[in-house]
């Protein structure tokens, strides 16, 4: 026999608001839906779980947060720029070498290398040459010299009468191994009215210091008043592991 449902069927739930239908979300539920699973909600999520684990993230910068929109990534570099001295100074006096440019304020450990670069040059005035040395802390690894093109200067010229300017690289190996103490090399290349040169330097003048490097200096030399010397734009750049 069928029976036909009259037209007031769910007359029975008279009474009954929405949210007595619990084995159903209530309204409160949904309208925020988001509270219940945040810390002391009704099915909190965890936060900050553990990486590789489902939870609610805060932002910041640890292992187990999320990184804002706005973030930015370090470059990846394998050296760092410590100190600079961008000015000129010049020198011509015949008194022996000169401190020309001192780079002070910095702290190389004794496991890093050391990148020294500068611009240097030489007036024309008479057949003498210039040279240009290297002091780490206050040791002389570069030395400066009487000598046209020796290998134990950063730089030193042609005993030629002639304007020159040279860029000059040096590089020096970490200090941590008392049995290896002069490892230092470098180039530069100079050019002058007579053709242009390039050469490798050795920079053995003295062992380096087995200490923490706090200044650079570049010392220079020129054996005739009549030559002016000139050093600019140094840079010392650390290895960074």
């Amino acid at each position: 026999m069928n029976i036909k449902p009259t037209t007031n069927d769910h007359g029975r739930l008279t009474g009954l608001t929405d949210d007595d239908h619990t084995q159903y979300a209530t309204n409160t539920e949904f309208d925020d839906h988001n509270a219940r699973h945040e810390p002391g909600g009704g099915d909190a999520m965890a936060v900050d779980a553990a990486a590789a684990t489902g939870s609610l993230r805060t932002l910041g910068t640890g292992a187990a947060q999320a990184a804002t929109g706005n973030h930015t990534h370090a470059a990846a570099s394998t050296w760092q720029l410590v100190g600079t001295a961008e000015a000129e100074v010049t020198y011509n006096a015949t008194t022996g070498a000169q401190d020309l440019i001192v780079v002070s304020g910095l702290s190389i450990p004794t496991n890093r290398w050391i990148l020294i670069q500068f611009i240097a040059r030489k007036t024309s005035g008479a057949a003498d040459n210039v040279s240009f040395g290297i002091k780490l802390n206050a040791t002389l690894v570069a030395a400066t010299s009487t000598t046209a093109q020796t290998n134990i200067a950063a730089w030193s010229s042609r005993a030629v009468d002639e304007a020159e300017p040279a860029g000059v690289t040096c590089l020096y190996g970490p200090r941590n191994n008392s049995n290896i103490l002069k490892n230092g090399i470098g180039s530069h290349a100079a050019y002058g009215s007579t053709g242009d040169i390039g050469q490798n330097f050795c920079n053995w003048n003295a062992n380096q210091p087995q200490a923490t490097i706090t200044s650079i200096t570049i010392v220079a030399k020129t054996d005739n008043t009549l030559i002016t010397v000139a050093a600019s734009n140094v840079e010392v750049y650390m290895s960074v592991p």
